[in-house]
């Protein structure tokens, strides 16, 4: 299969912009019929072409935008920057971030959308939380990267990290936050396998995600202090 670097394809997408630069909503037939009317190409292969465009999110039928345009938009480009910069970013982080810039939450959704459709993005859900996440990154590392944007999340596991094992208790005593909340951290921070359980009462680090935790927990803790006092994350 060709790639985007074949000057024929890159002949192909440029007939797909003049389409769309028309205001002219995008789909293969038309596509199809466009080229064959500028181009000798064989049939065949024009609609390996199309389809491959197609399959690669380059070209999306029924839109009129190419893969290209949709980073033309500043509020969009903006947003996918953040997403990228700022991996594990929920809804609510993404509309506090462009509040007053992008326009109502409908239009943040939509330009969010037009990413996904193209590629650029994915999201998942965890809870009631939709997070969203470059298109590269595996859906675990992305749901690693939001818990650990919470400072109780980050507050446990540097304990755990520095003592290596602790009693549930533990963490009562040395977290400045009520035990309901704390409970509930640990509790999803099991769910997801971050931690592990040593029988009924004391937890580790789960040894099987440490390397990936060790490079995080060992930078200083930018909350400061040993206590808590709030938390992002709330049950």
């Amino acid at each position: 299969m060709m790639g985007l670097e074949s000057a024929l394809v890159q002949e192909i997408l440029t007939i797909a912009e003049g389409i769309i630069s028309e205001n002219r909503v995008l789909n293969a037939k038309l596509l199809f019929n466009e080229v064959c009317k500028q181009l000798k190409i064989e049939h065949k292969s024009l609609l390996a072409i199309i389809n491959y465009l197609l399959a690669q999110r380059i070209l999306v039928e029924g839109s009129k935008l190419t893969k290209e345009l949709i980073l033309s938009n500043m509020h969009r480009k903006n947003i996918y920057e953040y997403i990228r910069k700022n991996r594990g970013a929920n809804f609510s982080t993404i509309r506090q971030e462009y509040e007053g810039t992008t326009g109502s939450s409908g239009q943040l959704i939509w330009h969010l959308q037009l990413l996904m459709q193209f590629n650029y993005i994915k999201k998942i859900k965890y809870k009631r939380f939709t997070i969203f996440l470059p298109l590269e990154l595996e859906d675990e590392e992305g749901l690693f990267t939001f818990l650990l944007r919470d400072p109780l999340n980050k507050k446990i596991l540097r304990l755990l990290h520095t003592h290596g094992i602790l009693n549930k208790t533990d963490f009562y005593q040395d977290l400045d936050a009520p035990r309901e909340k704390i409970h509930y951290h640990l509790n999803t921070l099991l769910e997801v396998n971050l931690i592990s359980s040593i029988g009924d009462k004391e937890v580790c680090i789960n040894p099987g995600k440490k390397g990936y935790l060790d490079e995080i927990l060992k930078k200083p803790n930018e909350n400061g202090g040993k206590k808590y006092n709030g938390t992002e994350l709330d049950s």
